[in-house]
């Protein structure tokens, strides 16, 4: 009896190495582990494209869009472990690259009225828990172009629910 109380414990005690060698993640691994971020990005550029400030005018809450723009640089640019990140329109982060002072408030209140978050969800409606400069391998300054559809808040910001995107190299 007292041997298979023994076994029984080492069994146990063995379990989540089993599964960690079946390959079955646990609640507390980097979801890196479990996310393939390639099936977020697309092969070719979804044409009809609008610039972020023309979507932030026209787009209806729940609307189909595809946005081009600039992922912003900085520290506003991400949400960091988690799949989301800021796009500026391509315009105004040209214009506001060439202002020389990196503490300007006009610069930067400029670039957060033109920017829209991004954010790829999981299928509760979260944000996956990866940063997207991991999923995605995007930097700060790319240009990319978004698909997927338009979130608008009662304040009148936009968000866009990312089921694709094309990083333009």
């Amino acid at each position: 009896m007292r041997y298979a109380i023994l076994a029984l414990l080492t069994s146990i005690s063995l379990l989540p190495i089993g599964c960690a060698d079946q390959g079955i993640a646990s609640t507390t691994e980097s979801a890196t582990a479990v996310v393939d971020g390639k099936k977020f990005l697309l092969p070719v550029e979804p044409a009809g494209a609008l610039n972020v400030l023309d979507l932030k005018q026209s787009a209806k809450d729940g609307e189909s869009v595809v946005v081009v723009g600039d992922v912003l640089i900085g520290p506003q640019s991400w949400v960091n472990g988690r799949a989301a990140f800021r796009l500026t329109d391509s315009k105004v982060a040209a214009e506001v690259g060439v202002c020389t002072d990196e503490h300007c408030e006009a610069c930067a209140l400029e670039t957060l009225n033109a920017s829209a978050m991004v954010k790829i969800v999981d299928a509760g409606g979260k944000p996956l828990s990866v940063d997207s400069r991991q999923l995605l391998g995007l930097k700060g300054a790319e240009t990319v172009v978004v698909r997927g559809l338009a979130n608008r808040t009662a304040d009148g910001s936009v968000s866009i629910v990312a089921d694709g995107i094309y990083i333009r190299r």
